[in-house]
């Protein structure tokens, strides 16, 4: 198993363990996304699909592919990155050092 495999599978099992409810083609396919994500180091669908190690022959059936994905109606955001952040978060306070966090503006002004 190459680089990249081994840390989908990683990024799998973290999903599996904080998200025990999450069905496994949803757990696996968001593994993939994030990385890829983290292997070409870029946000945007272009890179993305260039990075994507997935079978198909055209771009536009890898951005298929991603669009799936992040409009899956079954995938909530909040739901999987709460248990990462608070995992993340009570580690760094447990140092006993202040947490500086920083909130971008437009997320703030959505909520008022």
């Amino acid at each position: 198993m190459g680089g990249f495999q081994v840390l989908a599978a990683g990024i799998s099992q973290e999903l599996h363990r904080l998200l025990t409810g999450q069905r496994k083609t949803q757990r696996v396919n968001l593994a993939l996304l994030v990385a890829t994500k983290l292997d070409v180091y870029s946000a945007y669908l272009m890179d993305l699909t260039a990075g994507l190690p997935r079978d198909a022959d055209r771009t536009d059936m890898r951005n298929q592919w991603i669009e799936r994905v992040l409009k899956n109606p079954l995938i909530e955001p909040k739901t999987v990155m709460a248990p990462f952040a608070r995992e993340v978060l009570g580690a760094l306070a447990a140092r006993g050092r202040p947490l500086v966090l920083i909130l971008g503006q437009s997320k703030l002004n959505d909520r008022h």
